[in-house]
């Protein structure tokens, strides 16, 4: 659509279609994906509360299915809707060990997943559940400490990778207000669009290196 829009321009509706197309296509991915990624988050922060609930109530002699309707009963939030989704399944048929399997793949977290291993290990060996849910607590929270402890030392270089990123665009906005006739040929001549198209280009891959080079996984 923009290609034609700019027609009979075919340059400009050849790169900037193109760049259209490409942010189009890769847009709502980012979006689900972002939102995905901040569900996991909220499911591994709410698993030593979680956690906390089922071990009491397994220490207290009921099963784990009803430890978890516990945890459904006293929590709001993407932990007990899981939980939920778990309990539906085993009513429907399904063993505890698959439905644990699923939570396992739709949260794909290690936290997450050395839950499921546990609790699928304990119900063929045996062994003292609750103490295993207060181990797995344990280390989630030092986990999330040592997370907190990156973040706190990477906010500086988060912050400046931002600036670092937005300045082109502030500066060129700036000149837009103060002398357009000075820029005017970035967005009037092929040039210019190709010029603008690898500065946006390269813009984005700056600040996405950057980002990569401040993301430190625990």
């Amino acid at each position: 659509m923009l290609f034609l829009a700019l027609w009979p321009n075919v340059i400009a509706g050849i790169i900037l279609g193109t760049g259209a197309t490409i942010i189009g296509w890769s847009l709502p991915k980012l979006v689900l994906t972002n939102l995905w990624e901040k569900r996991c988050s909220r499911v591994v922060n709410q698993m030593v509360d979680g956690l906390t609930i089922l071990a009491n109530g397994v220490k207290s002699g009921l099963s784990i299915t009803q430890s978890m309707e516990r945890v459904t009963a006293n929590m709001t939030g993407p932990l007990p809707q899981e939980f939920t989704i778990i309990l539906n399944q085993i009513l429907l048929g399904r063993s505890v060990e698959d439905a644990l399997n699923e939570f396992g793949e739709r949260i794909p977290r290690q936290d997450v997943q050395m839950f499921v291993t546990a609790v699928n290990i304990l119900k063929e060996t045996g062994g003292n559940m609750s103490e295993t849910f207060q181990t797995i607590v344990f280390t989630i929270r030092e986990r999330q400490k040592i997370e907190k402890r990156i973040e706190a030392m990477t906010a500086q270089g988060t912050m400046q990778g931002i600036i670092m990123t937005l300045v082109p665009f502030v500066i060129l906005v700036m000149f837009l207000v103060v002398d357009p006739p000075f820029v005017m040929p970035l967005f009037t001549t092929p040039l210019g669009w190709v010029v603008l198209f690898f500065m946006i280009g390269l813009q984005v891959l700056g600040g996405l290196m950057m980002k990569k080079i401040v993301t430190i996984k625990v």
